[in-house]
């Protein structure tokens, strides 16, 4: 049998509609019943339960109804939910001017992530993420999304690991998230398995049905491993083959609207061109995030030397 919509939700949408129609004025509830052929008890009930969250307001001497203040956070959020891919647009150019990638805005489809827009030539010899391309959003993946989340978030990026994590690699993404905190930051790096990963994910753009390509896409997650892909500590003096960095760009309520990434696959820097990397990109989504007037977890301009030395091994503010 099909569910059926709520019928108290859609009359509070009924009522919030008909207020929306009536920005100067604030109409009575025998007059809101009566435009949405709603009867009285109900619409009444409908009003209390809207004024009790904040979505609308009552005029104690009028009697009248207008729409309420939570409501100007929510549609602050939407627009600029669907405006972000635009907003980060410039961001994303400079960055693929400078550092001479394919710069990509992600963001979290459910139980997947999606990229939204993509900037730059795409390199020579590697397959690049394209619109609409979908990967899970499973360990090792999307650490910059879930470094921020709280800590039931984590457990269930935890717990939809493709392979069942030991005590040991459960501890390790852990301690890896708090280097991406720390850092506004993640960096993974090159595996072998990468580019045999890169052509499934894009043979599953095109045949999305694919289920011999989904189970290759997943084997090839699990293969990516714990340590190797997404580290906690960068040694000094090394040079590494990354993949990726990303950094968050968060919303008014401190979560993770958008990532924005660089596409470095196979690209070898040292540590230290590493986190230069990092703090560029970090700084390009922190100018997306007052932009669309997100609000980061963390103080502004509160980020150091001493948390960008974090992967290091450094010591942290």
């Amino acid at each position: 049998m099909p569910i059926k919509p709520s019928p108290a939700v859609l009359r509070a949408v009924d009522v919030l509609e008909f207020l929306a129609t009536r920005p100067a004025d604030a109409p009575t509830m025998s007059e809101i019943a009566r435009r949405t052929g709603l009867n009285k008890a109900t619409c009444q009930s409908v009003l209390l339960a809207l004024a009790e969250r904040g979505y609308v307001l009552r005029d104690a001497s009028s009697l009248g109804y207008s729409l309420g203040p939570v409501l100007i956070p929510l549609g602050t959020l939407a627009s600029s939910s669907l405006r972000l891919p635009q907003i980060a647009q410039p961001e994303m150019e400079t960055l693929s001017n400078t550092l001479g990638v394919t710069t990509v805005a992600a963001v979290t489809a459910g139980a997947h992530m999606m990229v939204v827009s993509a900037v730059g030539a795409p390199q020579p010899f590697h397959v690049s993420p394209e619109v609409g391309q979908l990967v899970p959003f499973v360990p090792p993946l999307g650490a910059a999304f879930v470094a921020w989340a709280p800590r039931t978030e984590v457990d269930a990026w935890l717990n939809r690991a493709l392979r069942r994590l030991n005590q040991a690699e459960r501890q390790h993404f852990l301690e890896a998230l708090e280097v991406v905190r720390a850092n506004g930051y993640s960096v993974t790096l090159d595996h072998a398995v990468r580019g045999e990963f890169g052509r499934t994910v894009e043979q599953l753009a095109i045949h999305p049905d694919s289920q011999e390509a989904q189970s290759r896409r997943d084997a090839l997650i699990a293969e990516l491993g714990v340590t190797n892909y997404l580290p906690v500590k960068l040694e000094h003096g090394r040079t590494y083959r990354l993949t990726q960095v990303s950094a968050p760009v968060f919303d008014h309520a401190g979560t993770v609207a958008l990532v924005l990434l660089i596409v470095a696959l196979g690209l070898e820097l040292e540590t230290e061109q590493i986190a230069a990397c990092g703090q560029r990109v970090r700084e390009a989504a922190a100018r997306i995030t007052e932009l669309v007037a997100g609000v980061p977890p963390y103080p502004h301009g509160e980020w150091t030397d001493h948390q960008t030395a974090a992967m290091t091994g450094g010591d942290r503010a």
